[in-house]
């Protein structure tokens, strides 16, 4: 499966996708901890894709 496939798969199959440093439980950046910890205040249900650092 290519790279553009897995990215479809993943939004299409999610309402709500959060492509990020670390992972929802473990941030590794200030703007991924910040969205996530907006989104777990407000209760979303979010799938968390974890990007290399760079």
């Amino acid at each position: 499966m290519s790279a553009e496939d897995q990215i479809r798969e993943t939004v299409t199959s999610n309402d709500v996708v959060l492509f990020m440093k670390g992972t929802a439980t473990m941030p590794q950046c200030g703007f991924s901890s910040q969205i996530a910890g907006i989104l777990n205040y407000m209760g979303v249900e979010y799938k968390d894709v974890r990007r290399p650092c760079g």
